[in-house]
């Protein structure tokens, strides 16, 4: 069953959103949810359109929800053009985030705005976010503005998100250093919007951190790199042990294992 996020939220508390974009990466993560007997929320990037349409992801998630026992959200992740967020809330996508973090914050309000009044007609949820982080991809480097109380409250109220994602030390792809995360500045914008609040660039901040930040108002984090990371990681181990032919779909399994074993880690927090 696709569910949306105020669903998955009334039926648990804190939630991991993991991206896929193939059979080996959706297979995974649901693999994972049914183990640890989980909600999850599965993302496909606007980005990813550029290789598996959106059409097809969302005619996987369909039948991969006929196979599964615990229902989950179909999430539209980091769209920054609308036609996308319709394209997505007439496919079936049950959430879908816009991101205007590099517009102007009125531009942002705007189109955020627009987002949840498309939603509203399916039935979905909206996801905003405030404050910008470094490329989706983790391409270039962050820039420390953390995003403040105010714009927070005022971005909630005039939108009617129903979860705000925001930037407090966090970051896409692989931290070139230890990340420093400010759960005080997550505990201040929590009691200001009331609404749950978006960890983006999850891989790679140390466990204890993700559980504070979820003790402090995050009802949802976003887990990319590990997963990227695991089944490269799987694919190499086998295509190493095998030798000189080794089969596609067999590197495939492995890499479909090893995403399992990576998600079940976080959903263990």
């Amino acid at each position: 069953m696709i569910i949306n996020l105020n669903e998955a939220f009334k039926r648990q508390s804190n939630l991991v959103a993991f991206n896929f974009f193939n059979i080996e990466t959706i297979s995974g993560i649901l693999d994972a949810a049914q183990e640890k007997d989980r909600i999850v929320i599965l993302s496909f990037g606007e980005s990813y359109m550029e290789h598996t349409p959106i059409e097809v992801a969302a005619a996987m998630a369909s039948e991969y929800s006929k196979l599964y026992k615990k229902p989950f959200v179909l999430h539209l992740d980091h769209a920054t053009r609308m036609e996308t967020v319709e394209k997505a809330l007439h496919l079936g996508f049950s959430s879908v985030m816009f991101d205007g973090s590099k517009l102007t914050l009125e531009e942002n309000i705007f189109n955020t705005t627009m987002a949840v009044q498309h939603a509203k007609r399916f039935g979905a949820t909206v996801e905003g976010e405030l404050g910008y982080l470094n490329n989706e991809d983790g391409s270039d480097e962050i820039e420390l503005v953390y995003t403040s109380v105010k714009d927070s409250l005022r971005f909630v109220s005039e939108t009617g998100v129903d979860a705000l994602a925001v930037a407090v030390g966090n970051a896409h792809g692989i931290y070139k250093s230890k990340p420093s995360i400010n759960v005080d500045r997550i505990k201040e914008i929590h009691a200001s919007v009331g609404v749950p609040l978006v960890l983006h660039g999850s891989s790679g901040i140390p466990m204890e951190v993700l559980a504070q930040s979820f003790e402090a108002g995050v009802g949802k984090i976003n887990v990319n790199t590990e997963l990227a990371l695991a089944g490269c990681r799987g694919t190499r181990e086998y295509m190493d042990s095998f030798g000189e032919n080794p089969r596609f779909e067999n590197a495939m399994r492995m890499a479909r294992v090893e995403i399992k074993k990576a998600a079940m880690e976080f959903l263990d927090l």
